[in-house]
């Protein structure tokens, strides 16, 4: 809503600045190439008021849209007409282009936020063939997420049965591929995630490629998120 009251006061400022500019009349019966200039620029001056007073009225109705009250609307509009010099365009410029990339940061947090919520329902409780460090296979219940108290991210384990412990891993990094620039498979076929943690090696083993770039992903976002939130 504000970053479309601040375009449409930007745009309104331009309206009026384009339609205080003077131009002289020419007389049609004595024509030099100096008028005919002059009249050139008189239809490109109304076609800029033209086409500025449509983006007014359409951000106006986007911000009507999203939330703005007609008497918030009327005044950046007029807010934009007391706009008469150029540091005043300059400044309007300024301050919209900045509400504008706030839109966009926020609509990326959103898109980013959606789809790691996304990926956190289908990254716990999955059953899956994982291979301790000592190098035994075993189906386990295993869970990825985020300790936020510590921004550890966490591996958890657990047997299939509901009365089972779980056991908890702090994920160090994930240590990629350990062969050629493919997928790497074990000797049964499976894509492996080679899983550093606190108590060594694990690995997680999958069968379909989807299922694998999906926890691929999500475990390497919140490994670089912890990074990140170090590194500040």
């Amino acid at each position: 809503m504000h970053a479309a009251l601040s375009a449409a006061r930007l745009a309104t400022a331009v309206v009026g600045i384009i339609r205080n500019c003077p131009f002289e009349s020419t007389n049609m019966n004595d024509i030099s190439v100096n008028d005919i200039r002059q009249i050139s620029d008189k239809k490109m001056h109304t076609a800029i008021t033209s086409a500025a007073a449509l983006v007014v009225a359409s951000c106006a109705e986007a911000a009507k849209s999203a939330g703005a009250s007609r008497e918030q609307v009327s005044s950046v509009i007029n807010m934009g007409l007391d706009a008469t010099e150029m540091g005043d365009l300059l400044t309007l410029t300024t301050s919209t282009a900045a509400c504008l990339r706030g839109v966009e940061c926020l609509k990326m947090r959103t898109i980013r936020n959606y789809g790691l919520q996304n990926h956190k329902n289908s990254q716990k409780g999955a059953i899956l063939p994982v291979r301790t460090p000592e190098g035994r296979l075993h189906n386990r219940m295993v869970s990825v997420d985020c300790n936020y108290d510590d921004d550890n991210v966490m591996l958890t384990l657990r047997k299939g049965h509901p009365l089972s412990t779980s056991k908890k891993y702090i994920i160090f990094c994930d240590q990629g591929e350990q062969k050629d620039l493919g997928y790497q498979s074990d000797e049964h076929g499976y894509q492996t995630i080679n899983l550093s943690t606190s108590s060594g090696t694990i690995q997680l083993l999958f069968e379909e490629d989807g299922q694998y770039s999906s926890w691929k992903s999500f475990i390497n976002y919140l490994i670089l998120s912890k990074a990140r939130n170090i590194s500040h």
